[in-house]
């Protein structure tokens, strides 16, 4: 990156992903080698006609089925080169994918066959630019030396636009555009914009011209016609909007002074997109972006570009250089990087955000470990516990406060926050006691006498503070912590995870070894919770009090119930939480609804208050698993719900998870047989499914289904679980692996149905995606 894309990128640190990502929490995915791509210069993306996307590099062609990357080369298929340049579906012609090679010309994928061939005549060179669909169901192929071709694989026709059929034509030719008025637009290497009249075989060349409104340099990568009839044409100094009805040019180029120009570099690509955004792919900036709102045609003069680029951040693009834009049919964009692979831009928002409490890495920046959270009730203010601070997040501006230096000496965290009815933050760290923050002066106090490690704080009825560490419970008395020893001696275990009062006045204690242990107001002890007494697990790691007065302890081995807490030996495991997988219940919190929410193992989950039911969120958004910290959650006056883990906080709007989102259909992406039964990789064989049914001789009874749903935002917020009609009525959940394997089926016919369900919802109705037919031995049918 030169010296001036650096200052660009440095300049835009306060606004990258301000208005269209951060804004709008949309999601950010990277598929590059390490997730099965075959190579990460990434020159054209195409969907065909069921969804899938393929993905042309400069080492081979690449099939992505929502979760799993198939790669084409030379080498395992009838791909004539790996180093291609496009790859495009005609509308025409849904059955066949065209991939245009670097110097190997034309070949075709057939859907029916999955066979690749190479198209042997008719063409122009075997040095193809790119391929555009014509109007009129054919296609327009550029060559690089030779001008531009129409042709048409249905009708064979041909026709030739070049040096040899227009005089004057330039010859090395990047893309061409089709306008309304039947003309070509063509994008030459040196020579600006062609303009070729079909008809009288003309051409008009439109050049960079100092001091006018003019191309702002003469090579021309992209070209992009929008809904109103105008040329958007990228080069390699800018961007320009030519009006061909009158022939004038806008044009658009990086200012070192200006965040809202667009981005430095030559403009690889161009698109429009469907909510009218106009999306340019640059080399040194990522991502410019003009909304529809940002300018106007009879004035574009304050035109302003919001960008998306690799800044480093955990949400931002992977590589500033990028190829090419294709937006599929269900809104995602799909951003060709050239080293880095394939980014995705999600079309739905992120169902979970993070705050942005970040690293300052020399190169890539992430999350910061939180390791606790407290909304204040009395300003709003979010409070964090990191690593040798503590963070303030207010109105959106996250503050970092460091703990005192001579105090905090070497590395310490803030395990637990609270902030008392007197409005004082309290912090308790690990290794180095309590602390003490008054939001008003700014000022740390070091409690004296306490203990060093923290666990817990607990603001009693009467506005005491009790403490919770490894040493056992602890009381604020005069300024100074004191060791509960009337509380201590009843307990058989010291390390005090959490302590809550239930509505008789009991004071129950959470612990790390011995379970949970119930004391009346005096301290006696009432209870005490272990194994022993056929309490799930020894490890509390939370407990909360409800709204309707019940309490709830996450365990190291589920969550429990105490509906009447008046009588603690009586509790429920939650069922459907432990079903679903999840032992470690990490935080327990309440939304404004009633509803409980946990994070756990396997990600959050909230708990229906009345029937008990957990609904699971797992896997989705980057969202880490079994790094959850315990007793690390709040929820703030407006119902937000946060979560604190090793990879920063999340957060959740309640609400939110329950926007009606339309289920996709789930389609079979791959279909592979066993020549010689017993499943072996080596005698398997991909078969095509062109249908909803298909029919196998017996000795071909072996075989694996593969199945998802094709819009990349849906697959992770969707939950399948699939059933083989004739075999069985067992219904078997994926949990993110879309495969169902059947081995050495009998004769007979069976339907291959497949559940879905949004995460956190109920299952939909089976629908059956495929019938599988098993056809009985030869001889069987003569007797039959």
């Amino acid at each position: 990156m030169n010296e001036k894309a650096v200052k660009y990128t440095v300049a835009l640190c306060l606004l990258l992903f301000s208005s269209l990502i951060a804004g709008a929490e949309r999601m950010v995915s990277n598929y590059g080698v390490t997730s099965g791509l075959s190579n990460g210069y990434v020159m054209s993306i195409a969907q065909d006609t069921d969804g899938i996307i393929w993905v042309a590099t400069e080492e081979g062609l690449n099939r992505f089925d929502g979760k799993h990357f198939t790669s084409f080369t030379k080498e395992n298929s009838g791909l004539s080169a790996n180093e291609l340049n496009c790859v495009a579906q005609i509308e025409s012609d849904p059955n066949r994918l065209w991939i245009a090679t670097q110097r190997d010309g034309l070949c075709a994928y057939d859907r029916r066959s999955g066979e690749i061939t190479r198209v042997e005549s008719g063409l122009l060179s075997s040095d193809i630019t790119s391929i555009v669909p014509a109007s009129d169901g054919g296609m327009w192929l550029t060559h690089y030396h030779f001008g531009v071709q129409y042709y048409n694989p249905l009708t064979g026709e041909s026709r030739e636009y070049n040096h040899r059929t227009i005089p004057g034509m330039p010859r090395e030719i990047w893309t061409v555009a089709e306008g309304n008025d039947g003309r070509l637009y063509v994008a030459t290497n040196h020579d600006g914009l062609c303009v070729v009249d079909t008809a009288s075989h003309t051409m008009e060349l439109y050049r960079h011209r100092t001091n006018e409104p003019s191309l702002p340099g003469n090579v021309v990568y992209s070209l992009c016609f929008d809904t109103s009839g105008n040329l958007w044409v990228g080069t390699d100094k800018g961007a320009a909007l030519f009006n061909p009805r009158t022939q004038a040019f806008t044009p658009f180029v990086h200012s070192d002074n200006n965040p809202h120009s667009i981005a430095p570099g030559r403009i690889r690509d161009i698109k429009q997109l469907g909510n009218g955004e106009i999306w340019f792919a640059t080399t040194q900036g990522g991502v410019s972006v003009l909304s529809p709102g940002s300018y106007a045609y009879n004035d574009l003069r304050n035109a302003q570009f919001s960008h998306l680029s690799a800044n480093g951040e955990p949400e931002g693009l992977s590589s500033v250089y990028i190829k090419t834009i294709f937006q599929d049919s269900f809104g995602n964009v799909w951003l060709g990087n050239y080293r880095s692979g394939v980014d995705v831009v999600s079309h739905l928002p992120a169902v979970f955000s993070r705050i942005n409490y970040l690293s300052s890495g020399t190169r890539n920046v992430s999350y910061k470990p939180v390791w606790s959270c407290y909304s204040s009730p009395h300003d709003g203010t979010l409070w964090l516990g990191g690593e040798n601070e503590i963070v303030s997040v207010k109105d959106g501006v996250v503050t970092p406060i460091e703990l005192p230096r001579s105090e905090s000496g070497s590395h310490t965290f803030v395990r637990t926050l609270a902030v008392s009815g007197d409005k004082m933050l309290w912090v308790g760290t690990h290794e180095k006691g309590v602390f003490t923050f008054n939001p008003a002066t700014r000022q740390f106090t070091r409690i004296p006498g306490s203990p060093t490690d923290i666990r817990a704080f607990f603001e009693d009825t009467d506005g005491t503070m009790r403490v919770g560490s490894t040493e056992g419970v602890y009381i604020y008395r005069n300024g100074v912590l004191e060791n509960d020893t009337a509380i201590n001696s009843r307990l058989i275990d010291w390390v005090i995870h959490d302590m809550v009062r239930d509505k008789s006045g009991n004071l129950w204690i959470g612990t790390f070894g011995k379970g949970v242990s119930v004391l009346d107001k005096r301290g006696e002890l009432l209870y005490r919770l272990t194994v022993d007494e056929g309490f799930p697990s020894n490890a509390v790691n939370a407990l909360h009090r409800d709204s309707r007065g019940r309490i709830w302890a996450g365990t190291r081995s589920g969550l429990v119930l105490f509906t009447d807490p008046s009588h603690p030996d009586e509790f429920k495991r939650i069922e459907d939480v432990e079903r679903a997988g999840i032992s470690h219940v990490s935080s327990i919190e309440e939304d404004l609804d009633g509803s409980l929410w946990i994070s756990s193992s396997r990600g959050i989950a909230r708990i229906n208050p009345n029937t008990l039911k957990a609904s699971i969120y797992d896997g989705m958004e980057s969202m880490p698993l079994y790094s959850f910290m315990e007793n690390g959650s709040a929820c703030d006056d407006s119902g937000r719900i946060y979560f604190a883990s090793a990879n920063g906080v999340f957060s959740l709007m309640p609400h939110d998870l329950d926007a009606a989102v339309a289920s996709q259909p789930v389609r079979i992406t791959k279909f592979t047989i066993f020549k010689e039964g017993g499943g072996r990789e080596e005698n398997a064989m991909s078969m095509p499914v062109n249908s909803d049914e298909i029919t196998l001789p017996y000795t071909l009874n072996t075989f694996r289904i593969t199945f998802n749903v094709m819009d990349h935002d849906m697959v992770q917020r969707t939950d399948l679980s699939y059933s083989m009609l004739g075999l069985d009525d067992v219904w078997i959940e994926c949990f993110g692996n879309n495969e169902a394997m059947y081995r050495n089926l009998p004769p007979g016919v069976y339907k291959f149905q497949v559940r879905q369900r949004l995460k956190g919802h109920d299952w939909e109705q089976p629908v059956t995606v495929l019938t599988v037919k098993i056809s009985p031995p030869y001889l069987a049918n003569l007797v039959g």
